[in-house]
């Protein structure tokens, strides 16, 4: 996931209650092997270990049926599967995860681990009756164990219409806050950093937030596929040579030689929107085939 901007409204005095709306672009090798969003079936249920406590588990997985009536399910989002995890990805309760990476190219190759990873803690089954500030705290220990990230949390906490959003970023001099209601951005610096593209999407949620969901889905993914490139006095200094960081500038990456294996450019759109205890998530796919997938579902107390 390389930018995304989303509206967070996290209820309070709102009629229909907390509201979130998603857009984001993931950039990524074109030869990578991904799965497109999908529900992930689910491992066993078994302890798990929370800041130092032994955290039991009651899971009945028989209970919970997916979209499709096949199986079962509670993790909706697409996988990562050279290294695992994903980049974005949402529970049937409401927990929403998402990741950038942070552009670095001197950390680069430091860690092995897989950022993805953090993704699954957030919204996986096996974590699910853990509460939200417990497993933040054991995200945020764990933070200096990877290369530089920033991952967005999201807790809807149905059906109490209570939500939450935080930010996690190993780079930042504060590794954890909270995210005020509002339209936020966020690239591959921190959040709200001013970067061209970033700046553009929130611009057009600023738009289109109170769109009918047709409407404000249609003028999103207009504004996820902008191509054009800022002026080379708007780019940010990351470290990486200008002729690149013009490359990577655009909304919507197109890549270069997409038959080369080092090809890179923008693989996924996805608009998210959750509200009134219902969730709409439509993601279009650019490589190695055009696809587009869409899931609706209401959310569910665990």
């Amino acid at each position: 996931m390389c930018v995304l901007a989303f509206s967070f409204i996290p209820g309070g005095g709102s009629i229909t209650g907390p509201e979130l709306k998603i857009i984001s672009n993931r950039d990524e090798f074109l030869t990578r092997p991904t799965h497109a969003a999908h529900w992930w079936p689910e491992p066993e249920p078994e302890p798990a270990v929370v800041s130092g406590r032994v955290v039991s588990r009651k899971v009945s997985l028989t209970t919970r049926p997916c979209a499709n009536g096949r199986g079962t399910a509670w993790v909706l989002g697409g996988r990562d599967l050279r290294a695992g995890g994903s980049w974005m990805a949402v529970s049937r309760a409401g927990r929403v995860a998402i990741l950038t990476n942070y552009r670095d190219p001197s950390s680069e190759g430091l860690s092995d681990k897989s950022r993805g990873d953090l993704v699954e803690q957030w919204v996986g089954l096996r974590n699910a009756d853990i509460a939200p500030q417990d497993l933040i705290q054991d995200l945020r220990e764990s933070a200096c164990n990877y290369a530089g990230f920033n991952l967005l949390l999201f807790d809807y906490s149905w059906p109490t219409q209570v939500s939450k959003a935080w930010v996690i970023s190993n780079r930042a001099s504060q590794t954890l806050s909270e995210i005020p209601a509002g339209i936020h951005g966020l690239s591959n610096e921190f959040l709200n950093s001013p970067w061209p593209k970033t700046i553009a999407l929130k611009d057009s949620l600023q738009r289109t937030a109170g769109l009918q969901q047709a409407r404000f889905e249609a003028e999103s993914f207009r504004a996820l596929s902008e191509s054009s490139q800022p002026p080379d006095e708007q780019l940010p200094s990351t470290g990486i040579a200008l002729e690149r960081e013009r490359y990577l500038s655009s909304v919507f990456i197109q890549p270069l030689k997409a038959e080369d294996e080092m090809a890179y450019g923008t693989r996924t759109s996805t608009v998210l929107t959750i509200g009134g205890g219902q969730a709409h998530f439509l993601e279009r796919s650019y490589y190695p085939q055009a696809c587009e997938r869409r899931f609706t579902f209401h959310l569910q107390k665990h």
